[in-house]
Order: C-alpha cells, then structure tokens, then sequence
C-alpha cells in the first residue's frame, strides 16, 4: 500500500468513527424520549444515520471489498434495530462497526507510522 492510499483510509476511517459518535449520541437520546418527542429523535438519528451513510460511500474507494462488505452489514444491522426500535440491538451493531472502523484505520496509520509520516 502506498502513503497516499494509507493516508486516504486512515483520514476516512476516522470520518467515519466521528460519524459513528454522533449516532451513538443520538441513540443514547432515543431511550429517554417518549410520544412525539421519540417521534422527532428518531427523524433526526436518521437523519445523522444517512450523513453517516454518505460519508461511508465516500469512503468506500479506499476500503477493501471485505471490509466494506462487513461495514455495510453492520450499518444495515444499525439502521434495522432503529427502525424496530430495538435500541439494544442497534447499539449492538454500532459497537462492531466502530470495532470494524478501528480495525481498519489501524491497518491504515501502521503504514503512515513505518513511513515516519505520523
């Protein structure tokens, strides 16, 4: 792997986890909320959720077909769990995804780090 490619994925690697922060806000919000005020967190973590998704498609061409694939799995893992309102479950699958992400920006700041660019 070269440096650009290695500073390209760790930079959306962290993207990501920053996203990642924000859903887990939002969803810790979402167990406090009753009637409509859940009704409009759950607008908004949605909203959060598709940036996040955004970014993510952004990443993709920086990450390895497998490692998308189980990013992609765990997001839609995450996404399921908010709209059946298993918050449980969502944050269960939000932990793996920031397990993924981590994962793989340490692959990416090793190369960075050899190179003496960190």
């Amino acid at each position: 792997m070269d440096k650009r490619q290695a500073y390209l994925g760790f930079h959306h690697s962290e993207r990501l986890k920053s996203n990642l922060f924000l859903v887990s806000g939002a969803l810790d919000r979402l167990t406090t909320l009753r009637g409509e005020r859940l009704e409009g967190g759950e607008e908004v973590t949605k909203a959060v959720f598709d940036v996040l998704r955004n970014e993510f498609n952004m990443a993709r061409q920086h990450f390895a077909p497998a490692a998308i694939d189980s990013i992609e799995s765990q997001l839609s893992e995450v996404k399921a769990g908010i709209e059946l309102h298993d918050y449980a479950k969502a944050r269960e699958h939000l932990g793996k995804t920031f397990s993924h992400v981590t994962t793989l920006g340490d692959r990416y700041i090793r190369v960075l780090i050899d190179e003496n660019l960190v």
